[in-house]
């Protein structure tokens, strides 16, 4: 008899399973999940394909906003796409698409946005509608060139001081307050977030050896020498907006007559 499979909605009962499927699947710590279920996941923004009552697909939606021509528009964030192993290549995952596309137009929001976590994986959500809108440009920081500059004093980073900072005028993707919970209090220790008062912040992460600011605003020599600073390094890969496309980071999908473009920004490294 074939297997069964349904979309359904989650309850609290359903978590402990997501949370094993996720790490199946991504082999992240239990300490990790638990901080984005504890702070940011909410039961009617996952969904989920169920075979045997267990989840096997997932995705999960979380709240955005795109900062566009001085105006801010609702999005949802597409994290965390997953199916088990012995469940892939049967149209599991444009399932939960279909289902989260559906449900994005019911709540009036105007974007799905993800962050590819391969660059493979750019063909396949073009193949449901996605297309290339967010884009970096990749520069190199030294140590010594910041040498003379005097670092204030930092603190964490408040969600309001979070939606304050000006970012110009690229398209820029900021997250909303349960998303920013999680992400910008992280488990993992590789993962830090640079505050200054008054000057701004940056996201950096320690990967295999090599120190990558994800993204960063505000007076970025202050916040520069505080990154070399946390992290005793003396090179730092920067990603920064780039103005006249560079390397494709994210991908966009437009709702309810949104309007579409091509030159946007999401620094943060979390992909989908």
């Amino acid at each position: 008899m074939p297997k069964l499979y349904e979309v359904k909605s989650v309850c609290d009962a359903d978590r402990p399973a997501l949370k094993r499927l996720w790490h199946g699947v991504f082999g992240d710590s239990y300490e990790s999940i638990d901080n984005f279920f504890n702070k940011t996941a909410q039961n009617d923004k996952i969904v989920a394909c169920f075979c045997d009552n267990e989840p096997v697909s997932a995705l999960y939606l979380l709240d955005c906003d795109i900062l566009l021509n001085g105006s801010r528009y609702g999005a949802y964030y597409v994290y965390a796409v997953c199916t088990a192993e012995n469940h892939r290549g049967i149209g599991l995952m444009k399932k939960c698409f279909s289902e989260a596309l559906e449900k994005a137009e019911k709540n009036g929001v105007s974007y799905l946005f993800l962050v590819p976590a391969e660059k493979s994986l750019f063909d396949l959500y073009a193949s449901i509608g996605f297309t290339s809108s967010f884009y970096c440009e990749k520069k190199t920081f030294l140590k010594k060139d910041f040498s003379d500059v005097k670092i204030k004093t930092g603190h964490s980073l408040k969600y309001s001081e979070y939606t304050d900072i000006k970012r110009g005028t690229v398209p820029v993707a900021l997250l909303g307050e349960k998303t920013f919970a999680s992400f910008f209090s992280p488990a993992e220790d590789d993962i830090k977030v640079i505050h200054l008062l008054g000057d701004g912040y940056a996201v950096a992460e320690k990967s295999d050896e090599k120190i990558i600011v994800h993204e960063i605003f505000g007076d970025t020599a202050n916040i520069m020498k505080k990154v070399f600073e946390e992290f005793s390094c003396d090179v730092a890969e920067v990603r920064l907006p780039a103005l006249n496309r560079g390397e494709p980071c994210g991908m966009l999908l437009s709702l309810n007559g949104a309007e579409k473009f091509t030159n946007g920004f999401f620094g943060i490294p979390y992909g989908g």
